[in-house]
């Protein structure tokens, strides 16, 4: 039961790394999209500085592209915990079915005497 438990805690945090960088893959492609929006209503203000609604959105999209690469910087954190989470969760189902393995116990007891 142990190895189950151990094994179904691997999986599941084998599950939650790859979401974790799926979210990270469109937090990222969401920034991009907003600085690339950012980019080009910047060009706008730089060849129409007087209007106010172009400098209005450009400052708006700008903070909201900046956010964004926040949370992808964020995310990128995120997956690099899970994936480590990951392989401490392999490593124990490994080691508990190691534990609960016969042949492995003999192993074991034969090479401390």
């Amino acid at each position: 039961q142990a190895v189950k438990t151990a094994s179904d805690a691997a999986n599941s945090a084998a599950a939650h790394a790859t979401s974790a960088a799926s979210d990270a893959a469109v937090a990222h492609d969401a920034a991009s999209a907003a600085s690339q929006v950012a980019s080009d209503l910047g060009t706008i203000v730089k060849t129409n500085p007087k209007d106010a609604s172009a400098t209005a959105a450009y400052q708006a999209v700008s903070d909201v592209a900046s956010e964004a690469n926040v949370q992808a910087g964020k995310a990128d954190s995120a997956v690099a915990v899970a994936k480590t989470q990951a392989d401490d969760a392999a490593k124990a189902a490994s080691d508990a079915k190691q534990a609960t393995d016969p042949t492995s116990a003999a192993k074991a007891a034969q090479s401390a005497n």
